[in-house]
């Protein structure tokens, strides 16, 4: 019994005993600055619209038309903006082209932000055929391969990239570690990365990396560093707004600064119309215990994603949202089985797994994921529901929870809450099964009390 509670004095400080010092200013507000930035990719589609009105039939023109557009996305995730793209680059390839093999892989990074991976594929696998600039095309097969869940596959890229001097093999290894729960390794690899961005001194990559690291430097648990990363991001790219939704993160979950996380995201959405903004405000308020907030939030997210063109981009959250909100599990199993189609990974399974478990079809969800998610990632929010999954079953259970301790920031402040609650309830019932099997064998002989 001593040894139970000292493990759970042990998890209660793993979770709140990092240091209570602020990390983020109030003035952070000030450097994200998107505007200028936006005026100038605006400017740049009315030039190419009006070269396309003189000249409808010259193909470079509407790649310039199409980029432009995406670059828009990037800033504002606007989905008409990439559905605009997305027509240029088709129309385009409808005409004799000389580099038909470079608008084949912009489509499919155009497909690759609507989360169509397999159209994505066949587009990049055609551009192979044509044989202009493997390297180019061996990259987008790794990032697809990953997409999708393929390890066997992506693995092979990699091998036919493999540079240890060349940056972009440096942050597709850097991205295969931290698939592969080797989160020290994926920050070694971009750390080296950077090294040659700044040399280089091109910002829009350095911005890049610094925006990743600021990810991975959180999920380590390295709160300053993942701030001090994401704010050189924007000091570079201060139109970066997922640069400013990581400093938000780390003002609600590191600071417990409710207030200024809620007006970052606000900040982000006078100009971003992402739906996932507002699914942190609904945690925000459901933090502070607002259930009118974040009901209002969750309305939002649902009215958002009706929008004509997002197609499956959001399924995940969608079917989370399915099943964790409104418990409308038809919806979810929909949805879930959807993504397993599209991409068959541990995270897509997890939507169905979790589905299952919510709708109280426990055995269902552990033979989904015996089958297709236990020991095949480390990622947090799948471990948790795993937690939850198999929460009769310490073998499975506990190894878990303990590798679980670590994610407290990433998780968030609610969910951390939940593991606490697990670990605890999960602990007296293993002590109680301790007690019940000390008395079952006196149970059998009635006066076990006389000695």
């Amino acid at each position: 019994m001593k040894n139970i509670i000292i493990l759970i004095f042990c998890i209660g400080f793993t979770f709140s005993g990092f240091a209570k010092e602020t990390i983020v200013p109030n003035t952070i507000l000030a450097i994200y600055q998107p505007d200028k930035k936006i005026d100038l990719i605006k400017k740049d589609i009315h030039f190419w619209t009006q070269k396309m009105e003189q000249s409808p039939n010259q193909s470079s023109y509407a790649i310039k038309l199409a980029g432009a557009h995406s670059q828009l996305f990037s800033l504002t995730s606007q989905i008409e903006d990439l559905k605009k793209a997305e027509t240029l680059l088709q129309t385009t390839l409808t005409t004799p082209l000389v580099n038909r093999s470079s608008v084949l892989r912009a489509l499919a990074h155009n497909y690759i932000s609507q989360h169509r991976f397999c159209e994505a594929l066949d587009l990049v696998l055609e551009a192979a055929e044509i044989g202009e600039n493997k390297f180019a095309n061996d990259k987008m097969l790794f990032d697809i391969y990953m997409e999708l869940g393929d390890d066997e596959q992506a693995k092979i890229q990699l091998t036919k990239i493999t540079n240890n001097n060349n940056f972009d093999y440096l942050i597709r290894k850097s991205k295969w570690e931290d698939a592969k729960g080797n989160l020290a390794g994926a920050i070694t690899h971009l750390e080296r990365a950077k090294k040659k961005a700044v040399a280089s001194n091109n910002k829009a990559l350095m911005a890049w990396i610094y925006s990743n690291l600021g990810d991975y430097y959180g999920h380590n648990g390295e709160i300053e560093k993942s701030y001090q990363h994401f704010k050189k991001t924007l000091e570079l790219t201060p139109s970066n707004w997922y640069a400013l939704k990581g400093i938000a993160w780390i003002a609600y979950a590191k600071d417990k600064n409710i207030e200024l996380a809620q007006q970052l995201i606000q900040h982000i959405q006078t100009k971003n119309d992402s739906p996932n903004l507002y699914l942190k405000l609904a945690e925000l308020a459901e933090y502070k215990s607002n259930k009118t907030a974040q009901d209002e939030a969750v309305k939002a997210f649902q009215k958002a994603i009706a929008k004509e063109g997002y197609g499956d981009m959001y399924n995940k959250y969608e079917c989370l949202v399915a099943a964790e909100y409104t418990g409308k599990f038809k919806i979810a199993y929909a949805l879930a089985n959807k993504e397993i189609a599209n991409r068959p990974t541990t995270e897509s399974y997890d939507l169905l797994a979790w589905s299952l478990f919510l709708d109280g079809q426990i055995e269902a969800a552990q033979k989904v994921a015996q089958a297709h998610i236990v020991g095949q990632t480390s990622e947090p929010e799948i471990l948790l529901h795993l937690a939850y999954i198999f929460h009769q079953e310490p073998q499975i259970n506990t190894p878990i929870l303990n590798e679980l301790q670590e994610a407290y920031f990433e998780l968030g402040p609610l969910k951390t809450q939940e593991i606490k609650d697990l670990s605890a309830t999960i602990t007296m019932r293993v002590e109680h099964k301790s007690w019940q099997n000390q008395l079952i064998p006196h149970i059998a002989n009635p006066f076990w009390f006389l000695g």
